[in-house]
């Protein structure tokens, strides 16, 4: 009977570990920025479809590829990437991505809160790959800030108050680091680490960005 519930909620800790993998949070940031009760949500389909299928591309579908390519030739050990250097290659890639995705939303009509967005990712995967030469912070718990930082933001400049959104947020937050304890992928330290790093770089950012 214990057994089972144990194993039960190590199979959710590791569902919750995939769905908010790093690599999926700028896909759901964007579908915040789609959702959320602002105007952004009256943007033309074609325009939507536009920026989803770019995203999916440079942010999903490539560094994947990236990543199986690597470990198929051995340069990566994991395809986790659990050693400073194999993340510190991993998030070096994902910048470079998250930058061309920045850029190229600079050339398109779209808001500049999806342009900004796409820079704090590009500037968090920055800090957290020098972080990551002096401390193992987690990347799942930064994702999570990122978009607590982006919900606030929304609400600041919209003046839009959506609790449901928050409440998601802060539930899915705790979700995920909650899941990276069990599993004893990380210290409680670098969870908490990851989350104030997210949440902090993300804000400041948009907020200079938008002001």
């Amino acid at each position: 009977m214990i057994a089972g519930r144990i194993k039960w909620i190590e199979k959710t800790a590791k569902v919750f570990s995939f769905l908010f993998h790093p690599i999926f949070i700028p896909l759901y940031g964007l579908l915040v920025l789609y959702s959320f009760p602002t105007l952004l949500s009256y943007m033309p389909a074609n325009l939507k479809k536009v920026i989803l299928i770019m995203v999916f591309s440079n942010n999903i579908i490539l560094p994947m590829s990236i990543a199986v390519l690597l470990y198929s030739r051995g340069t990566l050990k994991s395809i986790f990437a659990r050693e400073r250097i194999e993340r510190n290659m991993l998030l070096a890639i994902c910048f470079i991505l998250y930058a061309l995705t920045a850029f190229l939303l600079v050339k398109i009509p779209v808001a500049n809160l999806f342009k900004a967005y796409f820079l704090s990712i590009a500037v968090v995967t920055l800090v957290t790959l020098i972080i990551n030469n002096f401390y193992r912070i987690s990347l799942h718990a930064t994702g999570a800030g990122g978009l607590l930082a982006l919900a606030v933001c929304l609400i600041m400049v919209f003046n839009v108050v959506s609790v449901t959104y928050i409440v998601l947020l802060v539930i899915f937050s705790g979700a995920v680091l909650s899941s990276r304890l069990y599993l004893e992928e990380h210290k409680p330290a670098e969870v908490w680490g990851g989350l104030l790093a997210g949440t902090l770089v993300t804000g400041l950012v948009l907020f200079f960005l938008l002001r």
